[in-house]
């Protein structure tokens, strides 16, 4: 396992703990039209085995991201918290 699979897979689930906590739902709908609802490790793994299906991936979490960063982030772990906050877009952590 190289280590460019094993930082895409970690981003692949951090991608997808973010929008679980995006605080609108709508977020989260428009999530599961690329990432299986209730994904499993299988899931996460085939997004991140393939540089091209993640790079699409990715580009689509931050537009949704980008979209409904205004509405907050619900309860994040500090993980998420870590993850959003490189981005550099503002965005309120609701507890």
């Amino acid at each position: 396992m190289d280590s460019g699979y094993k930082i895409r897979l970690n981003n692949v689930k951090l991608m997808h703990e973010t929008m679980i906590s995006m605080n609108n739902e709508n977020a989260y709908m428009a999530w599961i039209y690329e990432m299986p609802d209730c994904p499993n490790e299988d899931d996460f793994e085939w997004f991140a085995e393939d540089e091209d299906r993640y790079i699409e991936l990715y580009l689509y979490f931050m537009k949704l991201f980008e979209r409904y960063s205004k509405d907050g982030i619900y309860r994040p772990s500090d993980s998420v918290q870590e993850f959003v906050s490189s981005f550099g877009i503002e965005v309120e952590i609701l507890n």
